[in-house]
């Protein structure tokens, strides 16, 4: 006699395609589950790879055009003492008034010029400071020797905090 709540032994053991999908359901469910974390890692490694080496190429070319500035500015200044030099070989006597007019517009066009002086190389002046320019400065340096060491670093130090004015502090 039959039990009423058995069902017939084909219904109890799955077959064809849903028993095999049933035995497959867990480990592709599982596989799933790993393989998702798998492939955003990867994701990430490759895209952080990438963004590594854009970023690398955008500091160089960053770098490159600072080197580029640097380097223009320093001939800038380079030109400016070159100019200064000129300013003396085309005049027999420079009068303080010229040398001002041209050291002022020159310290007024170059942030990075402090000051500018002129020591002549005459034989009863040699190595003693003649002109300065800007004003805050002309005191720490006007007559101080350049082969001073203390008058030296004391007028450099003038020149560099009270000189410099509000450019110091920028």
């Amino acid at each position: 006699m039959r039990r009423v709540h058995e069902s017939p032994p084909a219904a109890r053991l799955p077959q064809g395609r849903a028993w095999r999908l049933s035995r497959l359901r867990r480990p592709l469910t599982l596989g799933l589950l790993l393989a998702g974390p798998a492939l955003a890692a990867a994701g990430f490694l490759v895209v952080g790879a990438y963004e590594q080496e854009r970023l690398d190429g955008v500091f160089e070319d960053l770098l490159a055009r600072r080197a580029q500035h640097l380097e223009r500015q320093a001939l800038s200044y380079v030109e400016t003492l070159h100019a200064l030099r000129g300013l003396f070989d085309a005049s027999v006597e420079v009068t303080e008034h010229e040398f001002d007019t041209f050291a002022g517009a020159a310290c007024r066009r170059h942030r990075g010029i402090l000051a500018l002086g002129w020591a002549p190389d005459g034989p009863d002046e040699a190595g003693r400071v003649a002109f300065v320019q800007p004003e805050p400065a002309r005191a720490a340096w006007a007559g101080a020797s350049l082969a001073g060491g203390v008058e030296r670093a004391a007028a450099l130090w003038i020149l560099t905090t009270k000189a410099a004015g509000p450019r110091a502090e920028k």
